[in-house]
């Protein structure tokens, strides 16, 4: 009876947690804004030393003078190899900025007491006298899933700097902006607390719907990767897209929104192979900047200033010279003379054909049925809730908890995270042990992640998949599942091959409310990652929902499938899988419901 009465309070103590972080998240992607004063933000990095200020030559390597060359430098600066600490550099620096039109810096930062952050209170003091602002690029969370640590940093820099005159505001709340490195070591729900907690206006590193519900902005930190290989007609055809894109997510959820520039990149010089993106001699930079202008953002963020390494600095250059902030000049006081966007109101009202009372039919067939919300937060969690539906938010100890994690307690769990997932929260698997066994007892889970590939990144960042384990069939990038007959194209890609014209079949017996074909993204991350049907064991059940298929019928697998494990393991199991860039594609509330309505039957 004591243990009985141990778990009900678990169980209690469990739900009731759950709930108020989901209800702390629905409040953070209600913070919206709007007539947001223009910027344009440099990243600086104030990581280089010379042996006069800081004993040594850290981030160049030993110079040679005579031939002008710097072992860790592609490029190398009209003001020599300099130390981020000293006062007449980061004057200079500070100057060339303001005068190219840039009106704040985001500095790269390693931690409390790091070299950066001894930078930190010179490049303020300079920003202050030079009418600038400066923010921090948080770089890395010291422990990896603990938010405290974040927490603990974040409230560091509030003391230390966020009083500075010169420290980026919007209104009254000091900004900090997040790299991609450390959005992966917290997971959403966690940074919802860092941010709860601390009340600063946080803008993360990637365009996902999660970040934009979660954050204060969403941008990104290099581009780079979506402009190689390109001609500049594809190149201005790529950020005409993608800038607009990013935008449209943002003002979507009426959140600050950021389109990067950047002039190039090389880091061929410390990397093997490295990566390299051609400057044209400066006809890039226009490119990006045009188009990002065209965009009308609320703010222009430069990818760097001073980042040398990768070969992306507009810093004057003895190969290069002023060719790059000249050019900021000429783009950046002209979209600073631009009004602040104001945005419209969030509507909550569903679009597409669905009507209210439809909504209101389904809603009610689902009472009683709990939707247990896992690995992160989307725009559909919220507005299911919003809606009537019975959701909550597990977190990834309740997932591996076998007397939380039921099929009576859940009906139906929905994983909408992105491709990092917690394999141990306590003991050994015990996370993908516990979903197999709910799976198996006959369980639904439905899989719409946020990046390309779910359950592939353990808690310590090591590619760990256990989608295969846990019955879903999704290929990576690269491999094939077949070499002839008309499954010998399914696999995946990081982008279409190129000529590759992919339509999605949609199946409408199971989503009626679609058309009948969508066409293949061209804009944004295109890395497929299809789950298909070969090897299937006889007598399972596969539905396939977005066939992949080219001009001439070819097959390139499945953007989403449903799939009944009868006899295969985790047999029982009732899987639904959409690859990630799916919901971009249909108007949101006509896929959820017929989603939702082929689901209730098998619940």
């Amino acid at each position: 009876m004591k243990r009985f009465l141990f778990f009900a309070c678990l169980l209690v103590t469990s739900l009731a947690a759950a709930s108020d972080l989901i209800q702390e998240m629905a409040k953070r992607s209600e913070v919206t804004y709007t007539n947001i004063p223009r910027e344009v933000l440099a990243f600086y990095y104030p990581w280089y030393g010379t042996p006069e200020f800081d004993g040594g030559w850290p981030h160049w390597g030993r110079p040679d003078f005579e031939k002008k060359d710097l072992p860790e430098s592609l490029h190398y600066p009209v003001l020599g190899p300099y130390s981020s600490h000293d006062p007449k550099v980061v004057r200079e620096h500070i100057r060339m900025m303001k005068e190219s039109g840039i009106t704040g810096v985001i500095v790269s930062w390693w931690g409390q007491r790091d070299f950066s952050d001894r930078a930190m209170p010179l490049i303020l003091d300079e920003c202050a006298k030079q009418k600038m602002t400066a923010t921090i690029y948080y770089e890395r969370v010291p422990r990896p899933r603990d938010p405290q640590t974040a927490i603990t940093d974040f409230k560091y820099v509030l003391s230390q700097y966020a009083e500075h005159s010169a420290f980026l505001r919007v209104g009254n709340r000091p900004v900090i902006v997040v790299y991609g490195r450390a959005m992966g070591q917290l997971s959403l729900e966690q940074w919802a607390e860092v941010i709860a907690e601390t009340k600063v206006v946080a803008i993360a590193d990637g365009y996902s719907v999660g970040n934009a519900l979660v954050f204060d902005g969403v941008h990104t930190y290099n581009p780079v990767g979506i402009y190689t290989n390109k001609s500049l007609d594809e190149i201005r055809t790529t950020g005409r897209k993608t800038s607009q894109e990013w935008v449209k997510l943002a003002r979507e959820h009426r959140k600050i929104s950021v389109v990067t520039v950047l002039p190039g990149y090389d880091d061929t010089k410390i990397r093997t192979p490295g990566l390299k993106l051609d400057r044209f001699d400066g006809k890039l930079y226009d490119i990006v900047w045009e188009e990002a202008v065209a965009a009308d953002p609320d703010w222009i963020f430069v990818t760097t200033f001073n980042e040398l390494h990768e070969g992306s600095e507009i810093e004057p250059t003895l190969e290069l010279g002023d060719l790059h902030l000249r050019k900021t000049a000429g783009h950046a006081k002209p979209f600073l003379a631009k009004p602040p966007v104001k945005v419209s109101p969030v509507s909550k009202d569903a679009e597409g054909k669905v009507s209210a009372a439809q909504w209101q039919a389904l809603a009610r067939s689902y009472r009683g049925a709990r939707i247990g919300v896992f690995g992160g937060l989307s725009t559909s969690a919220i507005r299911l809730r919003q809606l009537g539906f019975n959701v909550e938010f597990l977190r990834w100890e309740d997932v591996a908890n076998p007397e939380l994690l039921t099929v009576k307690n859940y009906p139906l769990l929905y994983f909408c995270g992105t491709e990092h997932y917690v394999r141990t929260a306590t003991n050994e698997a015990d996370v993908v042990v516990s979903l197999r066994r709910y799976l198996a007892d006959g369980g639904a889970m439905l899989v719409v992640p946020q990046m390309p590939l779910p359950f592939f990144y353990d808690e310590s960042g090591r590619p760990r998949g256990a989608a295969g384990e846990l019955g879903l069939p999704v290929l990576g990038s690269g491999a094939r599942v077949a070499t002839e007959g008309p499954a010998s194209h399914v696999g995946g890609f990081e982008s279409p091959p190129v000529g590759l014209k992919l339509t999605f079949q949609v199946n409408t017996k199971v989503l009626p409310h679609l058309p009948a074909g969508v066409p293949f993204p061209d804009w944004g991350d295109l890395r497929f990652r299809p789950v298909h049907d070969l090897g299937q064991t006889e007598g399972d059940s596969y539905v396939p929902l977005f066939r992949a298929v080219g001009a001439n019928g070819e097959w390139y697998g499945d953007g989403g499938a449903y799939i009944e494990h009868k006899l295969s393991e985790p047999r029982g199991a009732k899987l639904l899988y959409l690859w990630f860039r799916i919901s971009d594609l249909v108007p949101w509330p006509d896929l959820f419901f017929d989603l939702l309505t082929f689901l209730r039957p098998k619940l």
